[in-house]
């Protein structure tokens, strides 16, 4: 049995998640860095540090939770086994992500863009740049990770290392998306909603191999 590593514990079925391997909280559900990315990968690479062949990421959490812990792994590793809660089964599934398919970052910098994840519940009139929407509304593929990042990459293959990160949408859409990012460019731009001010906040956090081995 491999272990079983959590972002945030908030929906988890301990129960079922048992079943898969070990759980390994990576930040207490009681922590206030949803706005704060980079501390957060602080938090959660030392938890991460031991993340092997047969362990899996549960996407349990808020939407960065699950996309830094997913970055995280994604400029170390080829793949990752993913694990969605299925409602038609009422268990965790496993789903792989592989990222050896993501392309090189570009040189060139055009105009600064923010690749907004889905659109479904955005505000992209508050953006004040190019807003380009890599998924629409309810997608189909949502327990797919592997057809999720077939058709982001055809778009974020553009992406440069300036352009922003719209979270939005579901866990699985944000964590495919960030992965790509990441692993293209060694950061990530997020612009994440607070609702407290009603409007997009900026805040980077970088993945590149240097800065983990700062950790």
């Amino acid at each position: 049995m491999g272990k079983v590593f959590v972002p945030e514990v908030q929906q988890l079925d301990e129960d079922e998640a048992k079943r898969i391997g070990e759980i390994v909280p990576l930040v207490p559900s009681s922590n206030r860095l949803g706005l704060e990315p980079d501390r957060l990968k602080y938090l959660m690479a030392n938890g991460l540090s031991i993340f092997s062949s047969g362990d899996f990421l549960l996407l349990d959490g808020r939407n960065i939770h699950c996309a830094v812990a997913a970055s995280i792994l994604a400029v170390q590793r080829n793949s990752l086994d993913l694990l969605l809660w299925d409602k038609s089964v009422g268990s965790y599934v496993t789903r792989p992500l592989t990222l050896l398919d993501v392309p090189k970052t570009k040189n060139i910098i055009s105009s600064i863009r923010a690749f907004v994840v889905n659109d479904l519940h955005d505000s992209e009139d508050q953006l004040s740049m190019r807003a380009i929407t890599l998924t629409k509304g309810h997608d189909p593929n949502f327990m797919n990770p592997e057809a999720i990042k077939a058709n982001m990459i055809e778009i974020l293959a553009n992406s440069h290392s300036q352009d922003y990160l719209v979270t939005s949408g579901s866990k699985i859409h944000n964590v495919v998306a960030s992965c790509i990012m990441a692993r293209m460019h060694g950061r990530v731009n997020y612009l994440l909603w607070h609702a407290k001010t009603n409007k997009y906040e900026f805040r980077c956090a970088t993945f590149g191999p240097a800065d983990l081995r700062k950790i």
